[in-house]
């Protein structure tokens, strides 16, 4: 029998037979975004994700810089297209392509036909808050580019947080720089001004990590202490440029790598001839990365700072109430009353807290399996992790896993 398969195997034909089975199956998709950013490597990381699960697609992908702009190679011939569409000349070179156009770019463009899959400002603008706020911060501030829509959106997004819970929000508004300035020195000297006139302790929320990186500089030069004078929170995480600031810039996770994978998943529907979604896909940040940017405490009570330092040390291991009581000697009433007037909460509710902001970013980043997620979160079992994470956001955690991931 052996004897009988090897002799039927012939190279010569069973290999192109193979070749074009694969070419009809697969799909061809050009996914035009730059590869010189954080958020565009994980960006494209989701979609090959999607492509080994549901593949092998054909992917093209050029090596870009974030102000290069990206088109479609010439003639170009696939099947589905995912992009950043940033210009109406994208939106006109685009069109003929078809429906498998998939748009990842936040950027708001007249005419533009193409459904899209982003990010949430909205739930990132209430994570940058709730990340102040836990820290006892009350006053605010926003620096970002108005010049463009997007920008706009992003700051007003974090305005409203901060106003819904009854705060004021300052906001930069650079100066016209003067004929013949040094652009750079100008931006310079007019943030360090901004900085100066901002009440402190207070907590800067930036566009992204390059603006969060002029707001350290501009401390720097103005020896104001960061954090203990202005924490600083990027909009976006990008490994090299907020490692690499002084001190270490904490950042928005925004969770490309799912949007990514989205994309992939609409794109594959519209290829197969589905129709597009009636509204955007919009993507929530799997967390915050926390730097030394913005790890600090804006309060006052020493017994509140020091049951905070022992709860975030030690949060996610097995502890109670009665573990911090003896680290912190006081009453329980004294420390819940101090504690819930200065942040909002008892300490086991910051303990959940804590807990939960975990869970999400593993949930969403990682594919630990459902009981290593609950025994790294300081949870004894994955059934006591699945109740509290159903009380606190109303689904439970695999299908939260799910959502995330773009696997539903």
């Amino acid at each position: 029998m052996a004897v009988q398969l090897a002799q039927s195997f012939n190279p010569a034909k069973t290999l192109p037979q193979y070749a074009r089975m694969i070419k009809q199956t697969s799909f061809h998709v050009a996914v035009l975004v730059d590869t010189a950013t954080g958020w565009g490597r994980r960006l494209i990381r989701g979609v090959i994700r999607y492509s080994e699960e549901h593949g092998p697609w054909h992917l093209t992908v050029r090596p870009m810089g974030q102000r290069d702009y990206i088109a479609l190679p010439r003639g170009w011939r696939g099947d589905g297209v995912i992009a950043r569409v940033g210009s109406p000349r994208m939106v006109r070179e685009l069109t003929p392509i078809g429906e498998a156009v998939v748009n990842i770019s936040s950027i708001e463009l007249p005419d533009n036909p193409f459904p899209c899959v982003t990010t949430d400002y909205h739930a990132s603008a209430t994570m940058a808050f709730e990340h102040f706020y836990d820290r006892g911060f009350r006053q605010f501030a926003y620096s970002g580019f108005d010049r463009f829509s997007y920008g706009r959106r992003h700051r007003e997004a974090f305005r409203e947080a901060v106003h819904a819970a009854g705060y004021r929000c300052h906001v930069h508004k650079p100066r016209r720089k003067p004929a013949g300035a040094n652009r750079q020195d100008h931006l310079e000297a007019d943030m360090i001004a901004w900085l100066r006139s901002l009440p402190t302790p207070v907590g800067v929320f930036s566009w992204g990590a390059y603006r969060g990186r002029d707001i350290l500089e501009a401390c720097r030069e103005a020896e104001i202490a960061v954090p203990y004078e202005v924490a600083v929170l990027g909009g976006d995480y990008d490994d090299v440029l907020c490692e690499a600031a002084t001190p270490s810039l904490s950042g928005m996770l925004v969770a490309s790598e799912q949007i990514g994978y989205r994309a992939a998943k609409l794109c594959e529907r519209l290829m197969r001839g589905g129709k597009p979604p009636k509204k955007h896909v919009l993507i929530s940040p799997a967390g915050i990365v926390e730097k030394r940017s913005s790890d600090t405490l804006a309060i006052s009570d020493p017994d509140v700072v020091e049951v905070m330092r022992f709860i975030r040390e030690n949060a996610f291991r097995p502890i109670q109430m009665a573990d911090i009581l003896q680290a912190v000697p006081t009453s329980r009433r004294s420390i819940e009353r101090k504690f819930t007037n200065q942040l909002g909460r008892t300490p086991s509710e910051e303990i959940r807290h804590l807990r939960m902001a975990k869970a999400k970013r593993l949930l969403a980043e990682t594919n630990l399996s459902m009981p290593a997620v609950a025994e790294a979160c300081g949870y004894g079992t994955y059934n006591y992790l699945t109740r509290v994470f159903k009380e606190e956001f109303g689904v439970s955690p695999s299908e939260f896993r799910m959502r995330t991931q773009g696997r539903k």
